[in-house]
Formats: C-alpha cells, structure tokens, sequence
C-alpha cells in the first residue's frame, strides 16, 4: 500500500481514485484498497459495493 501512496502522491495522478477498507476479523484486521478511474462510468457502483463487500466480510468472519 505504501508504494503506490508514494508513486500517487509523486505523480499527482488525478484520474485515478484510491479507495481503502479494512476487514476487520478475531485475530487480525485484513487492508484492502480499490483503485478506479475518476471518469469510469460504473464508479460509483463500483465503490459501493467494493465497501459493500468489506463491510459484509467483516460480519461473516465474525461469526465464525
């Protein structure tokens, strides 16, 4: 994660978004990151079920 939050903020790319969400589980917290084009017609889709899925993750893990 740290490489590309160094080349992005290096190149000051500003067509491409960067979204983070954690997976929160007992033993540990899983980092995830989605990266998308700002001008991707499916974007907003897209980022919402990417958190969709992390948030939906979490809670399944933590039944177990």
């Amino acid at each position: 994660m740290r490489v590309f939050e160094q080349w992005y903020n290096h190149l000051k790319v500003a067509d491409i978004e960067k979204y983070d969400a954690a997976i929160e589980t007992t033993d540990m917290d899983i980092y995830c990151s989605i990266i998308i084009h700002s001008q991707n017609k499916l974007r907003a889709h897209i980022i919402s079920s990417f958190q969709h899925l992390a948030d939906a993750t979490t809670e399944k893990l933590k039944s177990y």
